[in-house]
């Protein structure tokens, strides 16, 4: 099972319905949002990938399939990247 490295450092295990629900949430029908999380998942494989690369891969495979929710998305990660800085 792959695994995300947290901004803070921490692990946590890969989970495809956490970006099916922020694609939705950014603006994306469920079935692209779920076509974008099948994506992400097999791009991603069975290592440890860290949350700002996840963040990019969602951002760039949710933009081939809606542009506004790709952007909306976009917004909301570079919102809360700053915020916690």
């Amino acid at each position: 099972m792959a695994k995300v490295r947290k901004r803070n450092g921490t692990l946590q295990t890969f989970n495809k319905n956490k970006i099916v629900k922020a694609c939705k949430k950014a603006g994306a029908s469920a079935k692209s949002a779920m076509m974008v999380a099948e994506e992400v998942a097999k791009k991603v494989g069975e290592g440890t990938v860290r949350a700002e690369r996840l963040s990019k891969l969602v951002i760039t495979t949710l933009r081939r399939k809606n542009k506004r929710a790709a952007a909306s998305f976009a917004a909301y990660v570079k919102k809360k990247y700053l915020k916690k800085r």
